[in-house]
Formats: C-alpha cells, sequence, structure tokens
C-alpha cells in the first residue's frame, strides 16, 4: 500500500491508502470478517502518477491466475503509458524475455470475433497468439484470421482423436491378450505360451526316459563332428534370445565353465566401456 498523500493523483476520494498489490486478498480478508491484516507500506512505488500505474500494473500481470486478454492490455499499458513503448524495457522490469512480452501483445491484435474464441476458450491460447502474431507482422489479413484459426481448431481435434484412439486401442489390445492368455488358477499365467510349450515338451521327454526341465529353452545344438578336437563345443547362439543362448551355453559346459566363460565376457564389456587414453 501507499499513502495518498504522497501521491500525485487527485481523483482518490477521501481514501487515506491505495492497495497497489492484494486487493483480493484485501476483500477476502473483509469478507471472512478478519479484524486485522498484514499491510506493507512504501510510498517510494508512488513518487509519481506514473510510478503508481506501473506498480499496479507489475502486480497485475504477476497474479498466477491472470486471464490472458487481462494480461495482454496490462502489459499493452505500461508499454504506451510507461515507457513510451518500449518493449524491452517492459521486458527487462517484468524480468522477462522482449518475445514473451510480445507474444502476449499479439493476442490485441486478433480479430474480435477471434478474442471471443479464445476467452471462451474454444480457440487455444497458443494457437490464438500464433495467428495474433502473423497478424501483427501484417501476414494475414483481419479477413483471413477465422479461416486461419478453423484448421488451428481442425487440427488439435484431429490430435485429441488420434490420441483417444491410441489409448483406446492400448485398452483394447491389453484386454484381448488377457483373454487369450488366461491360465488356470493354479498355473503362472504371467508367461502362458512358454508354460504351454513346456508341458507338452516334458511329457514328450518324459515318454523318452530323459529330464525335460531344459528342453523347451534350449536351441536345436548342431552335432560336433569326428574331427572336432577335444575339449571345443559348438553352440548356435540366438542374439534375438539371450536367454535361450546362455542356457545354450550352460547346456554345453559344466557349471564351472559356464561361469569363467561369463567372467571373461563381463571384464571384456567393462575394458570396452572404459575411455581409452589418446
Amino acid at each position: 500500500m501507499v499513502q495518498t498523500d504522497t501521491c500525485e493523483v487527485t481523483s482518490l476520494g477521501d481514501a487515506d491508502f491505495i492497495a497497489l498489490d492484494g486487493n483480493r486478498r484485501l476483500r477476502a480478508a473483509q469478507r471472512a470478517g478478519l479484524p486485522t491484516l498484514r499491510v506493507d507500506l512504501n510510498d517510494e512505488l508512488a513518487a509519481t502518477a506514473s510510478d503508481l500505474v506501473e506498480a499496479a500494473l507489475v502486480a497485475n500481470v504477476h497474479r498466477e491466475d491472470v486471464a490472458p486478454f487481462e494480461e495482454a492490455q496490462a502489459i499493452e499499458q505500461l508499454v504506451n503509458e510507461v515507457y513510451g513503448g518500449n518493449q524491452a524495457a517492459v521486458a527487462r522490469k517484468l524480468g522477462k524475455s522482449a518475445a514473451w512480452v510480445g507474444q502476449r501483445l499479439a493476442l490485441l491484435h486478433l480479430a474480435p470475433e477471434l478474442q471471443e474464441l479464445a476467452s471462451a476458450g474454444d480457440l487455444a491460447i497458443e494457437d490464438a497468439r500464433k495467428i495474433g502474431a502473423e497478424a501483427r507482422a501484417g501476414k494475414l489479413a483481419p479477413g483471413d484470421q477465422m479461416a486461419r484459426a478453423q484448421q488451428a481448431q481442425a487440427a488439435a481435434a484431429d490430435k485429441q482423436a488420434a490420441k483417444a484412439a491410441a489409448k483406446a486401442g492400448r485398452g483394447k489390445g491389453a484386454q484381448a491378450s488377457s483373454q487369450d492368455g488366461e491360465a488356470p488358477s493354479s498355473v503362472n499365467g504371467v508367461y502362458p505360451p512358454a508354460q504351454t510349450e513346456q508341458r507338452s515338451n516334458s511329457e514328450q521327454a518324459q515318454r523318452s526316459g530323459v529330464n525335460g526341465v531344459y528342453s523347451p529353452a534350449l536351441p536345436e545344438q548342431p552335432k560336433a563332428s569326428d574331427g572336432q578336437r577335444p575339449g571345443v563345443v559348438t553352440v548356435r547362439l540366438l542374439p534375438a534370445d539371450p536367454r535361450e543362448s546362455a542356457t545354450a551355453i550352460l547346456a554345453a559346459m559344466d557349471h564351472r565353465q559356464a561361469v569363467q566363460l561369463a567372467s571373461e565376457l563381463l571384464e571384456l564389456l567393462k575394458r570396452e566401456a572404459e575411455p581409452q587414453a589418446v
């Protein structure tokens, strides 16, 4: 607040103080019946009429819930009445960029019907600012603004419909997968296809007298030739299925050898990841 006797403004009536920032809080306190309210008094903000207007407008712009067109009008008033048309000075005063100020002022170059659409939420503010910026730069005549707004609305509707369709598709896909992969209550249904294949191979293994615990995961291995060197095994790896490849390696050698192989591979990968000295 500031005291009225320190202001150059004379049309303030009998008021002793002016609330520059916090008018809504003041009204809310009055409605709530609060007997007292903290007030910060700073008469320097009203040393001149221009200072008084500037302080009030800056406070209005910095409100969190200020409407876009109300914000634009306050900025325009700052530019024209306080800073003599200097947008860069207004940007510095508000702690914003010059582009930010220009984007807000662009709204005021919209045709009245587009301002109504944007205020009602029927035209996105981002699209309204783009159209206003083109109009401000002289690239878009007032009569062409509505057509551009309709294009923006159609594009926004198509984007929203595509998102809704994609969301619905994901939901249907998840539901179909859940129905197709439904497993008996006594079976873990996380990997239902693998479980079915494992039961089939396990039954075959039991009939042949072979333990079929790892049979579903093992890829078919080529037979070693008669001239193959002792201690050498041939394993067909599947890069697209690391788990089956690892299972094949484990099946082709004993546990100690598999552990040693894994350790050596980790060491190689670790050395590859280390930065090379130049």
